[in-house]
């Protein structure tokens, strides 16, 4: 969804190729609220058609690193693109798609400037949070007893200096309902409005981040 002049551009970074009515609500929901305070977003499938039914809340190590190359690949030509070219970029993701924007922020941190996880599986990395330094905040669903555990060890491990973990009440899967809908997509849009509106305004270099 386009805003008029935007100030950036929000991908929502997805590892499976299948999506359900709730993951489509939430993203509408969300790019009509980004729209809302002048940012961009696009829907951005990581897999291929041939790769299938892959799960993206049980995507395995190597799948995140595949995917997350694939990310960053997206990220350097969005750089490129003159009509997102400087743009700053948040990412939102969720189950194993957050540890793909994660791997992605440690390798092009100058683009990537915030990521929002929803009940992301975060132990996939554990050896990679302590590289991160993009702006990131963690949401989880109150009765999400195992990912809450898994994000509480996240955000302590996490670089960043801005990085924050927030409980959604009443919600086992963060599309619970309405109410439920509408805070996640509140604090995400909050988000990013916070790490990518003019105030954090730096020059964006997507294609010269050091290949570590």
């Amino acid at each position: 969804m386009l805003a008029q002049r935007p100030f950036g551009l929000v991908l929502f970074a997805r590892g499976s190729v299948l999506r359900d009515g709730d993951d489509t609500s939430r993203d509408r929901l969300l790019s009509e609220m980004l729209a809302e305070v002048g940012l961009a977003s696009a829907s951005l499938d990581l897999t291929t058609s041939e790769e299938g039914r892959i799960d993206e809340h049980h995507l395995a190590w190597t799948d995140v690193h595949l995917l997350a190359g694939r990310l960053v690949i997206t990220i350097d030509w969005l750089g490129q693109w003159a009509a997102t070219r400087g743009l700053p970029i948040g990412c939102v993701a969720t189950g194993g798609g957050a540890s793909v924007a994660l791997v992605a922020a440690c390798e092009r941190s100058s683009a990537l400037r915030a990521v929002v996880s929803w009940n992301g599986r975060l132990d996939l990395i554990a050896a990679v949070l302590a590289s991160v330094t993009t702006p990131t905040l963690l949401l989880v669903g109150e009765e999400q007893t195992d990912c809450l555990a898994i994000n509480r060890r996240a955000v302590a491990q996490l670089a960043a200096p801005d990085k924050e973990l927030r409980i959604v009440p009443r919600s086992s899967n963060l599309s619970d309902g309405a109410t439920e809908l509408g805070e996640v997509a509140r604090l995400a849009r909050d988000w990013f409005t916070r790490y990518l509106g003019p105030a954090n305004r730096r020059p964006t270099v997507a294609s010269s981040d050091a290949r570590r």
